[in-house]
């Protein structure tokens, strides 16, 4: 159990409480008990790392009336109620209103135990996933694309950018071109104790071997007085915070050796300055493990980097995702060149469903810019009034008929295919009005 979470506990009866106080203190949950709801309401606050279990029958401030405060700070919020066997009815009643679980008592110690622990993973669960959305949805008008979706694929990387991000490891995420995988590193700098220190990103296939070198460890120079100068490199503008180095397999064996230095020495990179304290995020769109078993990546700097590893899927295999991917591509673009935000016609549409992306999300990208500046003029049709979010919607069910066809309305075989979890699936086939059932009667 995460020490961050707690249960708050409201129970009028002083006897009970006490004893319901030491047995959650004894499985382990941290705990603050309260004799009344007005007590226990001031401690509640949006985001509080933890659930409520109240009594209902209460003088003052009851349980209902408690529960009904708690959703209108946070939601969210699990609500444990207990009650007397006369008080079920408005217990009942509370589930519709927001409560998460009932319990009649007397109950068995270990019944509200069990409850707890459901309701403190849903809850660490909410937390976890406002503190990612932060991330993933920012207040300026340029979100992170490359997490945009509802896809399996997506949700996984979101769900691993929080705990790898925290770790302060060395990381290596890999991934096809134009998957956007420099994103995926500044969103792990974001999540780590580092975030407000430096991020600093190179393309190591940018430069030639010498000035790459150069570059990130600096150099003793001299000027043109013929004085001792120094130029910093960007290993020592990172410090104490993120060096983000893209496309890391095209780093020689010497850069590679002193990178190798600045991950396990305790001293000096370049030598006589003080440790370096940096973190090293490396992006690749190969397999290292073959480029080590090439002889042209040292493994030993290959293993250091890859205690940690974070895959980014290409776009092929998260096509669920596209309309929102094309969508955001699209706003962006209109308001980047100050245009207005094209029709989406069939030819569009026809593109979006039955291409394959081997350029990823950067090739989408550019199709959006291309359409927005005119550079690309497909044909329009009859439906080219609809708005944009009409298009989209009519596209994504067009995708999904594609695939419930493909698969013979096969649920299980169109969610790998569509990169979509089950329940989100079958969300979309109702807001479409689409039957699974008329597709496997074409077998």
């Amino acid at each position: 159990m995460a020490q961050d979470l707690k249960v708050v506990l409201v129970e009028d009866d002083a006897d009970l409480r006490e004893a319901v106080f030491q047995g959650l203190r004894l499985a382990g949950f941290p705990t603050e008990a309260f004799s009344s709801g007005d007590e226990a309401l001031a401690s509640i606050s949006e985001d509080m790392p933890g659930v409520l279990v109240s009594d209902i029958r209460m003088p003052g401030l009851d349980g209902r009336q408690l529960l009904k405060r708690v959703m209108a700070v946070d939601p969210e919020l699990p609500v444990i109620l207990m009650t007397g066997h006369g008080d079920i009815a408005q217990a009942v009643d509370s589930l519709r209103g927001g409560a998460y679980d009932f319990l009649p008592k007397p109950f068995a110690l270990d019944r509200l135990l069990e409850s707890i622990a459901r309701a403190l993973e849903k809850r660490r669960l909410v937390l976890e996933n406002r503190r990612l959305r932060a991330l993933v949805e920012p207040t300026d008008p340029e979100p992170h694309i490359s997490l945009a979706g509802e896809s399996s694929a997506v949700r996984h990387m979101v769900a691993m950018i929080g705990p790898i991000g925290a770790t302060d490891a060395d990381v290596i995420v890999q991934g096809e071109a134009g998957t956007f995988k420099g994103e995926i590193a500044r969103l792990l700098h974001a999540a780590s104790r580092r975030r407000k220190r430096a991020f600093v990103s190179i393309d190591c296939d940018a430069l030639p071997d010498h000035l790459l070198e150069t570059r990130l460890f600096g150099e003793n120079a001299a000027n043109a007085q013929g004085k001792g100068s120094k130029r910093t490199g960007l290993v020592a503008s990172a410090r104490g915070g993120t060096l983000h180095l893209g496309a890391v397999e095209a780093t020689s064996l010497a850069v590679q050796v002193r990178l190798l230095r600045l991950l396990e020495a305790s001293d000096a990179v370049p030598a006589g300055d003080a440790a370096a304290d940096v973190r090293v995020i490396a992006t690749t769109s190969i397999d290292l493990g073959h480029a080590v078993a090439a002889g042209s990546f040292r493994s030993d700097l290959y293993f250091r980097l890859a205690s940690v590893q974070l895959e980014v899927p290409p776009l092929r295999a998260r096509r669920g995702d596209i309309p929102t991917l094309f969508a955001r591509f699209l706003g962006t673009a209109a308001r980047k060149y100050q245009r207005a935000t094209p029709p989406m016609n069939d030819a569009v549409l026809a593109r979006l469903a039955k291409h394959d992306w081997p350029g990823n999300a950067r090739e989408l990208q550019h199709f959006a810019e291309q359409l927005v500046l005119g550079l690309d003029t497909p044909t329009p049709d009859s439906k080219g009034g609809l708005s944009l979010q009409d298009r989209v919607s009519e596209f994504e069910a067009d995708v999904i008929r594609a695939a419930l066809q493909s698969e013979r309305g096969d649920i299980r075989a169109t969610c790998v295919r569509l990169g979509l979890p089950r329940k989100t699936l079958y969300d979309k086939l109702a807001r479409h009005g689409i039957s699974p059932g008329s597709f496997r009667q074409r077998r």
